[in-house]
This record gives C-alpha cells, sequence and structure tokens, in this order.
C-alpha cells in the first residue's frame, strides 16, 4: 500500500511479531533447557558429606548354579582408612598432579577443562571425554551411576559445588584417597601401599607415591603386577606422574632426580586372603567386564569397582562339586611329565611348570560348570590359562574334528569315506602351499594306505586330514571353524590362518579351552553351537537385573554330521591314541569320544571330549611356548579320563543318541563302495565292514577298488581265457589311481608296476 506522494506505508505490526517470534525461537529451547538441568539436579542424589564411607559398604555375592552362596567380594571391608594427617604432602601432591592440578584453586569443577572435554564430546558425538575434578571423582566413586550420559555429567557438577561449600579441601582430599580404586583388590590409598610395596602409606617415598599416584587412570594397564616383563608400562607413567609435580613447582629438580633413579621393590600381594574357586570367579569378573563394556559402555576400572564393591548378586553356573575335583586333579603331580630344573619353575612368582588348564561345560546349556587356569598357588587375577585369549596355544590334531571331520561329514562324506594315507601326489602338492612336498607326516611315522575316515580319526592321521581339507576347501572349513566358535583365526596379514595348515592344528594364535569346549559340544547338541557362560544374571543392590546372559545360538553342521563325528571320535578312546581315557582314567561307566592333540616337539597336548552329560577340554604345556615339555597324549586323556570319572558318579549310563537320517551300510573299506566277492577274497582277509551314511547318500555303486587277474603261476605273469587253467591262479590286487612306492603299508597288495605298465 502507497501514500499518496507515492512512498510505502511501514506497519509497525510487523516489526512486533517478528521481533516476538524470534525471541520465543530462542527463549523457548533455552527454557526447555534449563528446565531439563532443574530437573536432573532436583533428581541429584541426596549427599550426607559426614558419611561418604558409608556409602560403599556394599558387598557383592557369588552364587553357584543352584543359587547357593559360594563367595562375596567385599568392597570397604577390602579397604583401610587412612587421615589425611597421616599422609605425606608429596603423596597428596602426586595425586593432585596428575588427576587435577587446580583442585587447589577450583570450587568443585574445572571449566577449563570442561570446555576441552565438551569440544571433544562434540566433535565425536559422544559423552567419553573426562574433565572430573577430584571432587566430581569423589562423587562418581560413592554416590552417582558410572553410566556416560549428559544427565550424570550435569547431577555431578551440581553436586561437586555443593559438596565444595560443606567440605575443606583436606575433607575432599581424604574421601578421595580413600575410596579411589588402585588396582588389584585396593581400594583407596592405604590399601594400595600394601598391595604394592607392603607398608603403611604414611611411609611411602617419592618415587613410590608417583607410582601409585599414577596408577588412578587406568589401574589395570599399569599395574606392576600384570607388566612383569614390561616395566617401561608402569615405569614411563610414574615419570609422567614426577614431570608434572617438577612443572607445576611441587617438587624441585633435586627431589625429580632422586626420585627417577629410585629402585621400585614390589612385594607380592597378601595370600591370607584367598577366593575360593580363583580360577573359576576370575572368569567370571572377565566376562561380566566384557558385558557391561558391551552394554553399558564402562570402563574397566569402573567395572572393577562396581564388581568388588556395588553390592551385586552375581548368579553363576559353577558347580562345586565338579570344580572340586578338577582344581584336585590339575594340582596332582601324578599327570606331568618331570621337567629338568631350570625350567622345572619360571617367571618372577616361580610358578611351577608344566602347566596346565581345564574347562567342564554342561554343552546341552552352554553352561560353564568348572575352569582352572592353572596349577599350584598362583595369585588371585593372574593370566588365566583356560578362558584368557592372549594365552591360547596350539591345539594340534584337536583341531581336527572341527577343521576338517565335521564340516567334511556334513558335506557329504561318510564315516565310511576313503582317503589314501600316503605321500602327496604332485596334484596334491599344488594345492598344499606351506606344506613339504610330499605332505606332512603321520605322528608315528606310517603311511596306512586306503583308509577310511573312521580309522584315521582313530590314529590321528595328519595325513588324512591334510588331503581332506584339500579336497573341502581351505575357504570352507575356516566358515566352519569360525561357526564353531573359534574367535582367535587370523585371516589378514602376512601371518594367517587362511592355509591348510588348520587342518592338524596350526594355527597363528591357537584356542583357548573354553572355547574348545563350545565347538565340541556341538557335536553333542546335534550340530547347534551353544555360547559356553559363566554366569546367567547379575543383580544390582537393590535387585534390579543388569545383565541377563545372552546365548549364541546357531545351527553348524546337520544333526547327522555331528552324530558320525561322535561316532569316529569314539574309536579314539576305544583304542586309538586317546585310549588312556580307560586304560588309565578307568572311565567306563559312561559313552565317551574325544580327540588327542600334541604340538611339534611335545610343547603342548590337548585332550577334548565329551559324555552324554559333559564337554571337557584339558591343555597342558609349559608356560613359556618354546619350551618343549615332551608332551604326548597319555597325560591329557588320562586326566580327563579320571576327571570324567569322579563327576559321572551317580549319574545313569548312557549313550549317544543317533538322530534319525542315518542308516548302517555295509562296504568294502578300501573303496567305501558296496562290496563284490572280490572285497571278500583279499588276501587280508574280508574288506567287509559297517559304516554310517545318510539316507540320502547311501552309495549304490560297486567297489571297483579290488580288481582280479589271472596270472600264471610260475611266471606271474597275466595269462588269457585259452591258458591252460591248472597253471593259472587268481590274484585279487587293490587297484590305485595313483600308485604308491613301498613306505605305504597297503603297497604290496596293489597291482605291481609290471602289471600296471601292461594296461591292469
Amino acid at each position: 500500500m502507497e501514500k499518496k506522494d507515492g512512498t510505502k506505508f511501514r506497519n509497525p505490526n510487523i516489526y512486533k511479531k517478528t521481533i516476538t517470534v524470534l525471541l520465543i525461537i530462542i527463549i523457548m529451547p533455552m527454557s526447555a533447557a534449563f528446565g531439563i538441568v532443574a530437573a536432573y539436579i532436583s533428581d541429584a542424589s541426596y549427599v550426607d558429606t559426614a558419611n561418604f564411607m558409608g556409602n560403599l559398604k556394599l558387598t557383592t555375592y557369588i552364587y553357584d548354579k543352584d543359587g547357593n552362596f559360594i563367595e562375596s567380594l567385599h568392597g570397604v571391608e577390602n579397604r583401610e582408612y587412612i587421615n589425611i594427617k597421616n599422609i605425606q604432602k608429596h603423596t597428596r601432591n602426586a595425586f593432585i598432579a596428575i588427576e587435577d592440578e587446580r583442585f587447589l584453586k577450583h570450587s568443585g569443577i574445572d571449566i577449563r577443562r570442561i570446555f576441552g572435554a565438551l569440544y571433544a564430546d562434540l566433535k565425536s558425538g559422544r559423552y567419553d571425554q573426562g574433565a572430573s575434578t577430584i571432587t566430581q571423582q569423589l562423587i562418581k566413586n560413592t554416590i552417582l551411576t558410572r553410566k556416560k550420559e549428559m544427565k550424570r555429567k550435569i547431577q555431578e557438577a551440581y553436586l561437586a559445588l555443593k559438596i565444595e561449600s560443606e567440605l575443606s579441601k583436606d575433607e575432599i582430599l581424604e574421601y578421595y584417597l580413600n575410596t579411589i580404586y588402585l588396582g588389584g583388590n585396593a581400594y583407596g590409598l592405604q590399601a594400595a601401599s600394601q598391595y604394592y610395596f607392603s607398608k603403611d602409606a604414611s611411609e611411602l617415598s617419592l618415587a613410590e607415591s608417583a607410582l601409585i599416584a599414577g596408577l588412578t587412570q587406568s589401574p589395570s594397564k599399569y599395574n606392576p603386577y600384570l607388566n612383569g616383563d614390561s616395566p617401561e608400562v608402569y615405569k614411563n607413567r610414574q615419570l609422567t606422574v614426577l614431570s608434572k609435580m617438577l612443572e607445576l613447582e611441587m617438587i624441585t629438580q633435586e627431589e625429580y632426580e632422586k626420585a627417577k633413579l629410585e629402585e621400585l621393590n614390589f612385594k607380592k600381594r597378601d595370600s591370607n586372603s584367598k577366593i575360593k574357586y580363583p580360577w573359576f570367579m576370575d572368569a567370571v569378573i572377565r566376562s561380566i567386564t566384557t558385558d557391561l563394556k558391551a552394554e553399558y559402555r564402562y570402563e574397566e576400572d569402573e567395572i572393577i569397582q562396581l564388581i568388588y564393591g556395588g553390592g551385586l548378586k552375581i548368579y553363576t553356573t559353577l558347580d562345586p562339586k565338579v570344580q572340586d575335583i578338577v582344581d584336585k586333579s590339575v594340582d596332582d603331580p601324578k599327570y606331568y611329565p618331570q621337567l629338568k630344573k631350570d625350567v622345572a619353575v619360571w617367571g618372577k612368582d616361580a610358578i611351577i611348570q608344566p602347566q596346565a588348564a581345564v574347562v567342564i561345560n554342561d554343552y546341552k546349556t552352554g553352561q560353564v560348570r568348572a575352569v582352572s587356569g592353572g596349577r599350584g598357588e598362583q595369585p588371585f587375577r593372574s593370566q588365566n590359562r583356560a578362558t584368557d585369549p592372549t594365552f591360547a596355544r596350539q591345539p594340534g590334531s584337536a583341531m581336527k574334528p572341527i577343521a576338517v571331520y565335521g564340516p567334511a561329514f556334513d558335506l557329504g562324506y561318510s564315516t565310511g569315506s576313503v582317503i589314501d594315507d600316503s605321500p602327496f601326489n604332485s596334484y596334491e602338492a599344488s594345492l598344499a602351499a606351506g606344506w613339504p612336498k610330499e605332505g606332512p607326516k603321520n605322528h608315528d611315522g606310517r603311511y596306512r594306505g586306503l583308509t577310511t575316515i573312521r580309522e584315521g580319526v582313530k590314529w590321528s592321521s595328519n595325513v588324512m586330514a591334510a588331503k581332506l581339507i584339500l579336497e573341502i576347501g581351505n575357504d570352507a572349513s575356516t566358515e566352519y571353524i569360525e561357526k564353531f566358535g573359534i574367535s582367535t583365526l587370523v585371516l589378514s596379514g602376512s601371518s594367517n590362518d587362511l592355509g591348510p595348515a588348520k587342518a592338524l592344528g596350526g594355527l597363528t594364535k591357537g584356542v583357548t579351552p573354553l572355547e574348545m569346549s563350545g565347538a565340541y559340544g556341538v557335536f553333542g547338541n546335534g550340530g547347534t553351537y551353544i555360547e559356553p557362560i559363566l554366569y546367567t544374571r547379575v543383580e544390582d543392590s537393590d535387585g534390579n537385573i543388569l545383565l541377563q546372559k545372552e546365548q549364541q545360538k546357531h545351527e553348524v553342521i546337520s544333526p547327522q554330521a555331528a552324530y558320525m563325528t561322535i561316532d569316529v571320535l569314539k574309536e579314539v578312546v576305544n583304542g586309538g591314541t586317546g585310549s588312556a581315557v580307560k586304560s588309565k582314567g578307568n572311565f567306563t561307566s559312561s559313552a565317551s569320544a574325544g580327540k588327542t592333540g600334541t604340538t611339534e616337539k611335545g610343547a603342548d597336548a590337548y585332550f577334548a571330549g565329551l559324555t552324554p552329560y559333559y564337554c571337557g577340554v584339558i591343555w597342558m604345556g609349559h608356560d613359556k611356548p618354546s619350551i618343549s615339555i615332551n608332551a604326548k597324549s597319555t597325560e591329557t586323556a588320562w586326566m580327563w579320563g579320571d576327571i570324567m570319572r569322579q563327576i559321572h558318579t551317580g549319574l545313569e549310563t548312557k549313550d549317544f543318541e543317533m538322530p534319525e537320517g542315518l542308516v548302517t551300510v555295509k562296504v568294502c573299506r578300501d573303496s567305501g563302495k558296496l562290496p563284490t566277492e572280490l572285497c571278500l577274497k583279499d588276501p587280508r582277509g574280508s574288506r567287509v565292514i559297517e559304516e554310517l551314511f545318510t539316507e540320502d547318500n547311501v552309495p549304490y555303486d560297486t567297489c571297483k577298488t579290488h580288481v582280479s587277474i589271472k596270472v600264471d603261476m610260475f611266471t606271474g605273469r597275466p595269462v588269457n581265457e585259452f591258458f591252460y587253467p591248472f597253471f593259472t591262479e587268481e590274484k585279487i590286487y587293490i587297484k590305485r589311481y595313483q600308485p604308491v612306492d613301498d613306505r605305504v603299508e597297503d603297497y604290496e597288495y596293489q597291482i605291481p608296476n609290471e602289471l600296471n605298465d601292461m594296461g591292469y
């Protein structure tokens, strides 16, 4: 609209409305934000500043598979309180320097650190960065949840300001130094001083104080007891603390140099605080730690604090009866080969050698009933040989059912399928990169010739496993191994497990008894993998479910393939390489099936097997992999049989149930085909046997391996039908597509070379 002079009218209402809308746009989000912050603050926990330590009096209780109490992990009871007056100035300053250098100046929150952390959070899209002051850490350790979210950070900041207005700096620091987690089972400065140096905190030197203060960031990472082979890890951290103290002028250059050169004398933890079933407890704690990280994004050291002082109820799968039997057996010296004195103990803790690890798994449920991670007295939370992937060791032939035989049965092979146990021919050699031209040798030096899979498994034929993986394919084997639950395969890089060596257990890293127990459980579960678990649920101090264990379950092989694997593994304990299960372990009360495994030069020995009730896996070897214990299959099979005999006492005698879809068929053991009269006339006697086949894979063709040739009884040369019959005889031979030499045991029964040359 225009005025008479041509100029436009300016409507003041438009400006007012525009300004009003803009103000609403700005004010409403701010009001909402302030409202959210106010709600968070009003919801913040009530702080009793006179009773910080009371907030920590929460004991974690651990229960067995039946819900019976078996162990408690204490919070405040594992902590010795120390007054700030008894803590030296250099000790206090060490913590302030590395954790909160402006502690004496701020009012509970450090604005500079907050903006730095906020920038990093916004950049990453996550609330991960730490800007916590000592006051905020005290709140985190005693009051609030450790979950990384904005609500907790707002409440933490509010409470920090509140506490700073009610307590002195000395009081805040005193509470902090008595609540902080510092590794192992040490809560608070006094407990840590005893744990690392067996002395009172008031006696700590500057160097010792710097080491302990440096643990706050990651007690597990910098723990000297866990870095015996890498002292530079904790030493560098100690120097970081000392350098920070020097930078802040808390110490002089002379004090810095003296502390830098001081030798740290660590003393072993107190052995009076023994944990019942320490190896199982360790495995449970590791499992819960992994799951809490995944579920709540907790950090490891926060989790340890929660476990030891959070008042949790942990319901495990442990069977005390089975665990007691396992512990007693593992500590019995009769199973172990004697070593020379210079290697019979090992490491700074003089741990007895050889070592062993055992896992017993109720494979129908996947619930682990017993774990032993080692033999003899060892500190709690030591390296767990049964479950720790960093201690994975070579399984040897115990890998064959997982990498080769189970997959082969699933792909259509039968227990009567025949493989030539003989040196590689040129074609086989061309496929077998990494092996000698003639292929791997058998452990007993023999070549048995045409052999069924059943016999090959019984005698642990390396040649058969090697040839079979070439037939089913490396890639297929790898896929099956992963479906069996083995997580330690290396599938990239210059050193990897993509080649055929995995058929014989030649893995880059190895396996753990825990994962092997899950893999062998597949055979008892009709081909289904059920993840081994150590606990079923974890409740918080209020009875709320913190973790409910979810298990992986998936089909790996068919029920028929699983049963055929069990059926051939029975041969191993019934007179094969694992016969010590019965002959020395005296385990005959139930059906059993298993596989031995020894590595080159006897460095590692495995036995993995199952019954209708349990799966059990045993490893034996030296803590230093390069040291041979001259292991044989006898020791592990013997221990396995002894353990199984005891834990099956009182159980009903059972056999494995054969699924539908399998039939027993008479075949020739040299061809795996339907027998002919010639198979009965073999000079070694009848070659007819019964083997398992799936109904859709029953052989219909007859044996072509056995052939009959009429020869002159004087010259041995073949004759035709017109030759005088009184001077002829019938010879039964086996015919190979690729003849073998006299190193192979059935060489004398194959068609002689001169007859081969004549076209027979």
